[in-house]
């Protein structure tokens, strides 16, 4: 009985390990440990459009000026299996519309959203 518990015990844990080490992806310009996350856009309003402006740290880091010019993009992201959401500002040429794969680089406004690669539909 005790060794069929040792290879089990020591594969659990492998398994774990291996689990979270693939949480987020350190390779290519946008690495995880550095904040990135991919995320899509859910909305792109202006802060007097949304329903909760308070909620988002940008928009209450924003100054009255950029509140009554900038638009948002509202972006769903995971993080430790939970779904967040996170308003990011946009630049006056940026382009984003609903459902766009990006990433977003969490804890700073001013770094704007970078396309992302669709993901195919399985």
């Amino acid at each position: 009985m005790k060794a069929v518990r040792i290879p089990l015990y020591f594969g659990a844990i492998s398994l774990a390990l291996s689990g979270c080490a693939s949480v987020g992806s350190d390779k290519g310009e946008y690495a995880w440990s550095e904040g990135w996350r991919e995320a899509q856009v859910i909305a792109v309003q202006t802060a007097a459009e949304m329903d909760r402006p308070r909620f988002y740290t940008c928009v209450r880091e924003a100054t009255p000026e950029q509140l009554a010019t900038t638009r948002f993009a509202i972006v769903k992201y995971r993080q430790m299996s939970r779904s967040q959401r996170r308003a990011v500002p946009l630049r006056a040429n940026e382009r984003v519309a609903v459902g766009d794969a990006v990433y977003v680089k969490l804890g700073d406004c001013s770094t704007p959203l970078a396309s992302a690669p669709r993901k195919a539909s399985s």
